[in-house]
């Protein structure tokens, strides 16, 4: 929770084969903060949490990295918790 907006709003990603290699970042937002990294119930998506006033939800190809699908709402102010129940139960991370 970084206090400059453009770290706040920006992933990192490690190849975890490669953890000396420099990591991949990248802003995914140009507004509010990213809060939440979370894997959908197949493990092939990660679900990111945008916090703002018209909150979304990012979603990225796993393998890729690439963005398939934005989810927007003023009803999204904090969206949190979206597969935590499936995932913690059978260890998917």
């Amino acid at each position: 929770m970084n206090p400059e907006p453009k770290i706040n709003r920006s992933i990192c990603v490690v190849d975890i084969s490669k953890p000396d290699d420099k990591p991949k970042c990248w802003e995914a937002t140009d507004r509010g903060r990213i809060v939440h990294l979370e894997y959908n119930k197949a493990g092939d998506e990660m679900w990111v949490s945008v916090w703002d006033k018209e909150g979304e939800i990012i979603i990225y190809d796993d393998k890729t990295l690439k963005e398939k699908q934005r989810i927007k709402g003023d009803w999204l102010v904090t969206p949190t918790g979206k597969f935590n129940v499936y995932n913690t139960m059978n260890d998917v991370y």
